[in-house]
């Protein structure tokens, strides 16, 4: 067997270990969660802005803030809702980042964003007032390992977003924003999405 695929066994062996003796492998910490503006960038040639177009609309910025016991996990999908009031609707707005060589610790941290043109299409006014709350679940291994709800934190009772029908892979992972020349180091590690075949 080549070192590689020992490896690879151990580490998973360690996080189906972690999961059977009812240790979480992740247990999420916090969800944060702001309206921002997109970095600006200072660059030399090419044509100025025509007019109308705007960096100062603000983008939805989610963080979660979690801590890992295995030594490692080779991957960990975190599944992200947003739920939206507008007037009397209500929007789940979804989206999922895959994350790969996640080492124990307690101080990781992942985001997802959603740009300023669809909150607006959703919330319709824009302004953090339509943000009811923010809500994760997590998977490692094909497990549900954690969930976690900005307002209802644990209440595994009160799973809004499986009752809210989700508006599906609207959230952006950071590759996909402006942020990610400036974070791309600061949270963990995305899995490259492999192109199709």
């Amino acid at each position: 067997m080549s070192t590689f695929r020992l490896l690879c066994l151990v580490l998973w062996g360690s996080t189906f270990l972690a999961v059977a003796q009812g240790q979480n492998p992740v247990t999420i910490k916090k969800i944060n969660f702001s309206l921002e503006n997109a970095p600006d960038y200072v660059i030399s040639g090419g044509k100025a802005p025509q007019q109308g177009m705007s960096s100062a609309q603000k983008w939805v910025v989610l963080e979660v803030d979690f801590e890992t016991t295995p030594d490692w996990i080779n991957e960990a999908t975190f599944e992200m809702f947003l739920l939206i009031q507008n007037g009397n609707q209500q929007f789940n707005i979804e989206g999922t980042g895959v994350y790969q060589d996640i080492e124990k610790g307690n101080s990781h941290k992942i985001s997802l964003y959603l740009t300023p043109q669809t909150y607006k299409r959703y919330s319709g006014a824009a302004t953090q007032q339509a943000i009811k709350d923010v809500a994760v679940k997590v998977t490692v291994g094909g497990a549900v390992v954690d969930t976690y709800s900005d307002k209802l934190r644990r209440r595994n009772t009160q799973r809004w977003w499986e009752g809210v029908a989700p508006q599906r892979a609207i959230l952006r992972t950071l590759k996909d924003t402006p942020w990610y020349p400036l974070y791309a180091g600061y949270y963990e590690q995305l899995k490259p999405v492999q192109p199709a075949q």
